[in-house]
């Protein structure tokens, strides 16, 4: 049977570069722009054992990625290699390292050599995640609510994102709908907490390893739980995971996502309570078709915080005052 999955897009109301420390918090909404996600088995001929899994975003061009996965040796969890097509190879960091650490969780709670089929995965983003205008010529506009989907005419690396978190909403949901797929209810879940949970943790982890390094994690946490008040996790967390493929990395992955580890604890704070947008009011977003370039920026704040930590600490303490006052603000509509 399909499985289909989909999560939300985030913005940073408040917060911005507080949420880089686990002092303060940040205030992120969820937004209704998805990206969804759909796993399917392929059929194979009786006694024919295949070993692949085919993942396609069909809205771009040359978006299609097929790998091979098998058991590592010495519980070093799955492997996952890139199969050479027809058209040249084009790698996609985001699903490629999704897949390895949600099949290696899975290997690990299901021993079983045979618990992971051949699938295919559709990937698809709705319009609000890029940039498109009718006057490109190249975009397809959708006719109606029930073909919603554009196909934008380029390349997913050329298309303009929007800023929504498009990288860690397709991590959570590509991985909620892996671990759905293959793992039965009794192990996993979306209806209950503690599933939500080990998505979150599984999905920040897979997150990080694809972009190279450990963020605030607060786009991930919106993924999985909508609009909330974030407060970020420990990096330290994800210090002892080691490589994929080393010696028991399929059992730190399961330690790690199930929080059984009581020396490397996951401290995120996750609070939706009384977090909500007044009735009569809405947030809305405008697309301006350019980007900012966010590490330098964040490279910059740093090293002027290092360089005056009384006095932006004094400054930080001030923001976050006023953050949670608009937070209050917001739940009580009283803006």
């Amino acid at each position: 049977m399909p499985t289909a999955v989909s999560a939300p897009g985030k913005v940073l109301l408040a917060g911005g570069y507080l949420v880089l420390d686990r002092a303060y918090t940040g205030l992120v909404f969820g937004l209704s722009a998805r990206i969804h996600v759909l796993v399917h088995d392929i059929d194979t001929s009786s006694g024919v054992q295949l070993s692949e899994i085919v993942v396609q975003s069909p809205q771009f061009l040359e978006a299609s990625w097929n790998y091979g996965y098998c058991l590592t040796a010495n519980n070093g969890g799955i492997s996952v290699t890139q199969l050479q097509g027809a058209a040249p190879l084009s790698r996609n960091p985001f699903v490629e390292t999704a897949l390895l650490y949600a099949l290696t969780y899975i290997s690990a709670v299901l021993p079983s050599p045979h618990a992971i089929r051949p699938a295919k995965i559709t990937i698809l983003a709705d319009n609000d995640y890029y940039s498109h205008s009718p006057a490109e010529g190249a975009a397809t506009q959708p006719q109606d609510d029930s073909h919603h989907f554009t196909s934008f005419g380029v390349r997913l690396q050329d298309a303009h994102k929007t800023g929504l978190g498009s990288s860690a909403a397709l991590v959570t949901a590509f991985t909620g709908a892996i671990l759905s797929h293959y793992l039965p209810s009794s192990n996993f879940s979306l209806s209950n907490e503690s599933s939500r949970s080990i998505l979150h943790n599984l999905a920040q982890a897979a997150h990080c390893a694809a972009q190279g390094k450990v963020g605030s994690g607060f786009d991930v946490a919106a993924a999985v739980y909508g609009t909330c008040i974030y407060r970020r996790f420990s990096p330290s967390v994800l210090s002892s995971l080691g490589e994929p493929g080393t010696t028991d990395f399929s059992s730190r992955v399961k330690t790690l996502v199930e929080n059984i580890d009581p020396a490397a604890k996951w401290d995120t704070e996750i609070s939706k309570e009384g977090v909500t947008i007044p009735k009569g009011m809405a947030l809305v977003m405008c697309d301006v078709d350019c980007g900012s370039q966010t590490v330098s920026m964040v490279k910059k704040v740093l090293e002027w915080r290092k360089s005056d930590p009384e006095g932006s600490k004094t400054l930080w303490d001030a923001l976050q005052t006023s953050n949670s006052s608009l937070g209050k603000k917001l739940a009580f509509g009283s803006v």
